[in-house]
């Protein structure tokens, strides 16, 4: 039974390592968009449209809100109004994120968003408002957030030239949007039973609300025009299989073991970014790297912490399970 714990945990905190270094090369690309359309607002309604579109067409063909409507009439359940409306967060991190990106790196940019996400899956998770409900705050679990702290210090120390402490702040509070954004998302899955009818409400209501706000400020006129190289517009159909697989996993594995494994994959992607393709006055130290080792450290503790307590609560299972 423990090993079939530790299997689990194992394979929450893998896929969501995995979907991190996807969600990086999400945000490099769409903060390249900002770069060449010379507007963050833009960039991000174009990056939520492109992924709404592909979400409307995968649930046309798979049948996704019939399913889902069907599943809530069966069971009785119906989402919250917050549940909803954590598209809002979505929108809010990927307009920073795209301005973010090539003003401070990217590894430097998910650095930052360490503090934010560990912080609000700490929050959500001990009051309550992920679908497994309370979990407590363990040692393990203060310890891998101090590791992510410490990690967030060396990659603020090791950034070159102004690390623009303004703009990480507005990325930090994006980070604590990004958990729960998740939470939300989780509890539409459990509702629904689809994930892709949680991310293509996500994405209906963030797409909405960004494209009233860019109308206003920009009227879609793009500063430097609409040229941009076609790998930069795709980053929205990466948003939208983000999303689906994020609402399953914290349905499963609770939101903080999950944001962890998020986080490594973030930092691990947007280091090996910036080694390849860096921002414009930007190259890697040797404080980047030992913050993202130090990340995922924090990751493996967050696993352990996980492993003891699926061991925990096993035993209060019918007999015979």
């Amino acid at each position: 039974m423990a090993s079939h714990g530790s299997h689990s945990t194992a394979l929450g905190l893998t896929a969501a390592f995995v979907t991190g270094i996807v969600f990086a090369l999400q945000i490099f690309l769409t903060g390249r968009l900002r770069s060449h359309l010379g507007s963050a607002e833009i960039a991000g309604s174009v990056n939520n449209l492109v992924g709404l579109v592909a979400l409307l067409c995968v649930s046309a063909v798979w049948r996704i809100p019939q399913r889902a409507l069907a599943q809530m009439r069966e069971s009785g359940l119906r989402p919250r109004w917050w549940h909803l409306l954590v598209g809002l967060s979505g929108a809010y991190f990927i307009t920073v994120s795209s301005e973010a990106a090539p003003e401070i790196g990217v590894a430097l940019l998910f650095v930052a968003v360490v503090v934010g996400q560990v912080f609000g899956a700490l929050v959500v998770d001990r009051i309550g408002l992920a679908p497994g409900g309370k979990r407590p705050v363990t040692a393990a679990r203060v310890l891998a957030i101090a590791l992510a702290l410490v990690a967030v210090a060396l990659g603020a120390i090791g950034a070159n030239g102004d690390p623009k402490l303004g703009l990480l702040a507005l990325v930090v509070v994006a980070g604590v949007g990004v958990a729960i954004q998740q939470a939300g998302l989780g509890h539409m899955t459990r509702v629904s039973g689809q994930p892709i009818a949680s991310a293509l409400v996500n994405f209906l209501v963030g797409t909405t609300a960004l494209v009233v706000v860019t109308a206003i400020l920009t009227g879609f006129q793009p500063p430097n025009g609409w040229s941009a190289p076609p790998e930069d517009w795709v980053g929205g159909f990466l948003g939208a299989a983000i999303a689906a697989t994020l609402s399953k996993l914290v349905s499963l594995f609770g939101v903080l073991p999950v944001i962890l494994g998020l986080v490594a994959g973030q930092t691990t992607g947007g280091l090996l970014i910036d080694l390849f393709e860096p921002s414009s006055g930007h190259t890697v130290s040797a404080q980047t790297v030992v913050s993202v080792a130090l990340t995922i450290a924090a990751v493996a503790v967050a696993g352990i912490a996980g492993t003891r307590a699926a061991r925990q609560r096993r035993p209060e299972c019918v007999p015979g399970d």
